[in-house]
């Protein structure tokens, strides 16, 4: 069986190009930018799939019958390839996002109402922000004719080079308590219930949907059932990184604060802000067996394996959103830490004046 995946670089793609290696059933296509070394049954593509001429040259050339995609689109680029994959492939499964979902239902299913749907904040739904942009796309796939496709919607997913705090992706907390500086926390965010998924578990659940005939036009969240509040992430976060040595020092912003972090605000009000909880049912009776996911202790193991192997000398911080943190907490940063005149302009810029305000 002909596997393509495309974007398959993050947390979930990685682990699920592992997980079909290990199958001699599949052979496993894997577009990438760069150049790999195709290893057993695991076999690279150099090329960009946001290219339409690159896409349809390895469709025409190739059967595929599974297209796992990982691309992140704008709508527009989406509606042009869509028909022409589906027509192509025997099953499409599309990795959309949990946080297409609004805050209506204190437990959430595939059946929870959508901001798409329900938002009345006029502001936020005119934008292409990514949870909408995301059920705009699953839409196209709702109303298609064909249903050979599937709609995968994980959570927040971890492994040992992605490891969030909230909305912040590891280069922008992690290596601010690498530096010994402070980590602005958003005003709310401590007291929410979340969930964290590892990566290799969505994937390996990914795995038992294809060719299921169940799944056919049908959708499914693969989210940790097991909450817990950021708080705790927080404090896991805090011991594991003493153990190394290093201390973590933040300040909890205030509300209006909020508005001045430079990260994605919809994501945080629309999103981190509100209580996830997630039930697994359908998933669970559709492949017929019990849904297990690593508990919180291995995004512990995964912050350690990331510790034991960076070179911190090679950490490279963006300017502007070091400047706009520095300028929160009152620290600064030396012009050497940045490479170029360029970047060491712009963390002038973002840290002494407003210059980037909206960017």
């Amino acid at each position: 069986m002909n596997v393509l995946i495309l974007g398959g670089t993050g947390a979930i793609g990685k682990a699920i190009v592992q997980v079909l290696s290990k199958d001699s059933k599949y052979k496993v296509f894997v577009t990438s930018r760069k150049d790999n070394k195709s290893v057993d049954n695991v076999y690279y593509i150099k090329g960009n799939a946001h290219d339409d001429i690159f896409l349809k040259d390895i469709l025409l050339k190739n059967n595929y019958d599974v297209i796992i995609d990982f691309m992140v689109y704008h709508l527009d680029e989406f509606s042009k390839r869509i028909d022409f994959v589906l027509n192509n492939t025997k099953q499409y499964i599309f990795l959309s996002s949990a946080r297409v979902y609004s805050n209506e239902s204190k437990v959430i299913n595939e059946d929870t109402k959508r901001l798409l749907d329900v938002c009345k904040d006029k502001e936020y739904i005119k934008t292409n922000e990514y949870a909408l942009e995301k059920a705009k796309e699953e839409n196209y796939l709702i109303n298609n004719d064909k249903k050979n496709w599937t709609i995968i919607r994980p959570y927040i997913t971890y492994n040992n080079n992605r490891l969030q705090l909230g909305v912040y992706e590891k280069e922008e907390w992690l290596y601010r308590v690498i530096k010994g500086k402070k980590v602005v926390i958003p005003s709310q965010l401590l007291t929410k219930e979340t969930t964290m998924t590892y990566g290799g578990d969505v994937s390996k659940y990914i795995a038992k949907l294809i060719f299921n005939k169940k799944s056919f036009g049908q959708i499914y969240q693969i989210v940790n059932n097991n909450y817990t509040t950021w708080n705790k992430i927080l404090k896991l976060y805090i011991d594991t990184l003493e153990e190394y040595g290093y201390k973590f020092k933040y300040i909890i912003a205030n509300h209006k604060t909020d508005y001045k972090l430079p990260i994605n605000k919809y994501q945080l009000f629309y999103d981190r802000y509100y209580n996830r909880k997630f039930y697994s049912d359908k998933l669970k009776n559709d492949i017929n067996e019990e849904i297990l996911f690593m508990d919180i202790s291995k995004l512990k193991n995964c912050l350690q394996d990331y510790l034991n192997n960076y070179d911190k000398n090679n950490i490279v911080l963006n300017p502007k959103y070091t400047g706009k943190i520095d300028r929160i907490t009152g620290e600064k940063t030396s012009l050497n830490e940045f490479k170029g005149p360029k970047n060491k302009l712009k963390y002038i810029l973002a840290r002494y004046t407003d210059f980037f305000t909206g960017q």
